[in-house]
């Protein structure tokens, strides 16, 4: 008896040494995470450790086509030159990060730890960076909000962000300030999946790191009788920060001889390509297409979704969108890239960039896989997010009809959420002082007109305790029970943490806009379950009654689409559901600077104080300061 009580314990004694050995063997071959890598930019792969990855931006003014491009007008290879900026080819100053346009793209693996270091030095202006498609659910503090969030980073100083990037796919850095200028620095954030966790990896042979197509709105330069209406709504679109604007390359006109922005691509492969388009001050849905080749739609804010083909895209400002570009034409070497308005915006405009092949595929390859992609893949014309008159036509698929490769979850399918936001929003004539005889539109959210805080609301709560300014649709300040038309206050909406939410945005309308109103949130993702036009024109009695009745429009519980940026109907609603798992005050807010920066924006508040992170030792404060009573006595 004796005698098997020591073979037993032996045995398992040799089972033990002979795993913890093989963990150990395991963990030798597994490289350690290097506190400061040189390129992130790199393979992504299942069982290496996170990296920590250091980055530098400097946000400063920098001189468009300035002494260092040389001779860029005439001679195109000048344009590529360290420092050279061309833009739209007008010579003037303009902000840029690093002295890039747009700014240095961040490419990191899923997971990583960014560590970024803002260091701002535009003179008498705070700002604050913010990391589109990054949840921050270990970091609020850094989502970049400045003064729900933050501080803004003063001028001369450098703040460092530090979070992980937990969400993969194309993402967008962007100053957040609501002044249409500054807000035009951004860069691409593109986060990468290993290959075996990256669902549409069997589609694509090649995900060049250089194959990111940024396109932005460029303001036109002030002319001395239309300076107002020049900035405000004229502007030309860039890709890469650069504009060509004739589809002839060899035009004689100098303005046009800058260098456009090229992609090169290998003929017989197919290719990833990643679209960001950032918008600006105008913000105008546009429409992408590549001379003489279909895309094969992937992904959508960073969100895998069922592979569409298609002709030509159609997306708003704030959205992403992955497509896979397969090199099989054998008629040129060269293709045009083209980005242009759509017709609805006060002004048309385009630009064009180049595809580059390196050689010619054969023409039986070419034909073959063109073969193969029409039997694996629907076949469409037009993919589009904003609502058209189009989207009625078999040919067209809308944002209500593309579909997600993940499932809604179970809970989220239920026909009733354990709480339902409704958020009409309109633009209300309010008077104006006698300096400008017309009146003003005012937007606002539930009847309220979003103000920032005097101090950020995460890291500085307990200094708002007392403030008058504080509201919610059921609490609002006293100076608001007398004023006509609109009451400006920070209007917050607590979510309880965990909570499953359905959240109806409602265009009311009110102002002269004809596109879309385009809403991006904050702290996460939402599904988009259901949208249509014409429908806000019901009363408010009559939307609540339709929706709890189910009649309101066709909800898709089975695969919406997941974004963080969504149009909304003209005249619509757009109805979004989500788990309300990540606490903090997370921004809600039209895209565009001019309404966001006016009061169209909402606080979403999931769970409480004790839920949130500690604040980080020495964090920046800021707030209102008022001097002794008898400082000067």
């Amino acid at each position: 008896m004796g005698v098997g009580v020591i073979i037993t314990v032996a045995h398992r004694t040799s089972v033990i040494l002979g795993v913890a050995s093989l963990a150990a063997f395991v963990l030798y071959l597994t490289p350690m995470p290097e506190l400061y890598h040189a390129n992130c930019e790199r393979p992504c792969h299942e069982l290496d450790w996170p990296m920590i990855c250091r980055v530098k931006l400097s946000l400063e003014s920098h001189q468009l086509l300035g002494s260092w491009c040389a001779d860029c007008h005439q001679n195109v290879s000048d344009c590529d030159v360290k420092d050279c900026l061309t833009a739209d080819g007008i010579p003037r100053y303009t902000l840029s990060a690093n002295r890039q346009l747009p700014g240095p793209a961040i490419q990191v693996c899923e997971n990583d730890i960014l560590v970024v270091d803002v260091t701002n030095r535009i003179p008498g202006q705070g700002v604050a960076i913010h990391w589109r498609g990054q949840p921050q659910k270990e970091t609020p503090y850094m989502d970049g909000v400045a003064m729900v969030t933050q501080c803004p980073i003063p001028a001369h100083t450098t703040f460092q962000y530090k979070f992980r990037a937990s969400q993969a796919g194309t993402h967008l850095w962007q100053i957040h300030t609501g002044n249409g200028q500054i807000d035009a620095l951004f860069g691409p954030l593109i986060v990468r999946q290993a290959d075996r966790r990256e669902v549409q990896r069997q589609l694509y042979d090649v995900d060049d790191p250089n194959h990111i197509v940024v396109i932005s709105e460029w303001p036109m330069p002030p002319t001395p009788d239309k300076r107002e209406a020049t900035n405000t709504n004229s502007a030309t679109l860039l890709i890469n920060g650069r504009a060509q604007t004739k589809m002839e390359s060899d035009s004689d006109d100098a303005d046009y001889k800058h260098a456009s922005t090229r992609f090169n691509v290998t003929g017989g492969r197919r290719h990833r390509m990643r679209v960001i388009y950032a918008g600006s001050q105008v913000g105008c849905p546009v429409s992408i297409q590549v001379e003489r080749h279909r895309l094969q739609v992937i992904a959508m804010d960073g969100h895998p979704i069922e592979p569409q083909m298609v002709q030509s895209l159609i997306i708003a400002p704030g959205e992403r969108i992955d497509f896979v570009l397969t090199a099989d034409q054998t008629e040129s070497l060269s293709y045009w890239l083209k980005a242009e308005t759509r017709p609805s915006c006060h002004r048309q405009s385009s630009s064009y960039a180049l595809i580059d092949y390196m050689f010619r595929p054969p023409k039986e390859s070419s034909r073959s896989s063109q073969l193969n992609e029409e039997a694996a893949v629907p076949q469409t014309k037009v993919l589009s997010t904003v609502t058209e008159n189009e989207c009625s036509k078999s040919d067209h698929i809308c944002l209500p009809n593309i579909k997600s490769v993940n499932k809604l979850p179970r809970d989220l399918a239920a026909e009733k959420m354990d709480l339902t936001l409704y958020l009409p929003f309109d633009f209300v004539s309010v008077p104006s002082n006698t300096d400008f005889p017309d009146p003003l539109l005012k937007p606002r959210i539930n009847n309220i007109t979003f103000m920032f805080p005097s101090s950020p609301l995460l890291s500085q709560s307990a200094d708002l305790q007392e403030s008058n300014s504080l509201c919610s649709d059921n609490k609002r300040p006293k100076y608001c029970m007398d004023e006509a038309g609109a009451c400006q206050c920070v209007h917050v909406i607590d979510i309880p943490l965990h909570s499953r939410v359905e959240l109806l945005l409602i265009d009311k309308g009110g102002d002269d806009l004809t596109d879309e109103h385009v809403f991006h949130m904050h702290g996460g993702s939402f599904y988009v379950v259901g949208s249509k036009q014409g429908l806000a024109g019901n009363s408010m009695e009559t939307i609540r009654k339709l929706n709890a009745e189910g009649g309101l429009l066709e909800k898709n519980l089975k695969d919406p689409v997941i974004k963080d940026t969504v149009p909304v109907p003209p005249g619509g609603i757009a109805v979004l559901r989500f788990r309300a798992d990540n606490p903090g005050y997370w921004l809600l807010h039209d895209q565009k600077a001019a309404h966001w920066s006016q009061g169209l924006d909402v606080i979403l508040h999931v769970g409480n104080s004790n839920d949130l992170p500690s604040v980080p030792e020495n964090f920046p404060r800021c707030g209102n300061w008022v001097g002794p009573e008898y400082f000067l006595i």
